[in-house]
């Protein structure tokens, strides 16, 4: 696994300039189209507006010795403990294991201390269904060796 990881600066510029153009052209395209949502949600609706982070994450794991085809973009649905499965945004296997799950949230909004809590409160709940999932064998994670 290389050491000396690239600057990502310029891409999480990037990264971020698309969020907010991707979210205007949501929210554009939703009052184009007679759709009315309230307050920003014909912003975030469209599902949109985190795909440039989401290739950024997964380039990080390429830049760090993942090879890409072990690496799947909302395609693996996950079993969890509390709930069936979950579609996540970033998922790595190797062989029949999951070695990482990223999901990707936003929070911006004209109410961030609500917004906070929500997005905390989905935060830990998927961590313990995934947590429980493994204590119960649900996702078979990696041998112990390989977390060290």
């Amino acid at each position: 696994m290389p050491n000396d990881l690239p600057k990502y600066g310029s891409q999480v510029d990037a990264a971020v300039g698309d969020y907010w153009s991707v979210r205007k052209s949501q929210a554009e395209r939703s009052r184009d189209s007679g759709v009315l949502n309230t307050g920003i949600r014909a912003e975030v609706t469209g599902g949109r507006h985190l795909d440039a982070l989401q290739e950024l994450v997964v380039s990080v794991f390429v830049d760090a010795g993942i090879p890409a085809h072990l690496i799947d973009v909302k395609k693996r649905p996950i079993a969890g403990y509390f709930r069936r499965d979950k579609s996540w945004d970033v998922v790595v296997m190797v062989a029949d294991r999951v070695v990482g799950i990223i999901e990707l949230k936003s929070m911006a909004g004209n109410s961030p201390g609500q917004n906070y809590n929500y997005r905390t409160d989905e935060a830990l709940g998927q961590a313990v269904d995934v947590w429980k999932a493994v204590e119960r064998e649900i996702i078979k994670s990696p041998p112990r060796a390989l977390l060290r």
